[in-house]
């Protein structure tokens, strides 16, 4: 009476040792495709970084010394041990490094390009120590260029360090109106040397030659090509700008001084 579930049982039994059974073979041959691949490539003498076989480069003052050791990286490691996803995070951890490129050369190179931010505009922390910041209000430290980019004054930033990024739109608004001014070419006809960040609607900034300026935070670029007209129109008068409000968008109230 009981042989239909006898046989039943038997049934599963063997449906559960062909499935161990398959599985099994499954994590073997997985094994043994690893095992196969790690002699064919991350433990393959052929693949071994050698002598001069790390090509490091970066767009700026970064030398590969100091790649190198930001990376971890050493010639004699096997090409395909090495941890390319692990080599770019570890580069972009330094603050100078804005984007990086971590590419194997076969048989034997490992090949990567680091491009650096660029300082743009500087400020001042809150223990008075100066640092500049690049276009993405990245902190880079200090710089031996400082003295010669504008000043960001009014920054109200905690715990400001290199690696600090500085979102606040007043503060992106005037890195964008120092970046607008040498793209459009307006730096030949006036210099920001220092802007406050601190207003909510407008950037009080001072140009190179003493001079005032109010500049709205809406259409920034068309107030400063307004700007770069107004100081042009100045100078063919033998006048200079002595002060603008640029935060309404016609009849700009201006004071001008003569040279």
């Amino acid at each position: 009476a009981n042989s239909p579930d006898r046989e039943r049982t038997h049934r599963a039994i063997a449906l559960v040792i062909l499935l161990v059974g398959v599985v099994g073979l499954g994590a073997a041959a997985a094994l043994g495709f690893r095992e196969l691949g790690g002699w064919l490539f991350a433990r393959n003498p052929r693949f071994t970084i050698r002598s001069g076989g790390l090509d490091l480069q970066s767009t700026g003052r970064l030398q590969a010394a100091h790649l190198r050791d930001y990376a971890g990286l050493a010639e004699g490691l096997n090409l395909f041990a090495v941890d390319l996803q692990a080599i770019r995070k570890r580069l972009l951890s330094v603050p100078l490094i804005k984007s990086v490129q971590v590419e194997r050369v076969l048989p034997d190179q490992l090949r990567v390009r680091v491009s650096e931010r660029v300082a743009v505009a500087r400020l001042t922390g809150p223990n008075g120590f100066q640092f500049v910041v690049d276009r993405d209000g990245v902190v880079l430290g200090p710089s031996n260029r400082g003295p010669a980019l504008p000043m960001l004054e009014g920054v109200h930033e905690p715990g400001l360090a290199p690696g600090t990024q500085i979102r606040a739109g007043s503060f992106q608004d005037a890195l964008e109106a120092v970046e607008y001014c040498e793209t459009a070419g307006h730096s030949r006809y006036f210099r920001l040397a220092r802007l406050r960040v601190d207003h909510e609607e407008m950037l009080d900034a001072r140009l190179s030659s003493g001079g005032r300026i109010l500049l709205g935070r809406g259409n920034l670029r068309w107030r400063l090509d307004r700007l770069a007209q107004i100081v042009q129109e100045a100078a063919r008068r033998g006048e200079v700008v002595e002060s603008a409000d640029l935060t309404v968008d016609s009849n700009f109230p201006i004071t001008y001084a003569r040279r």
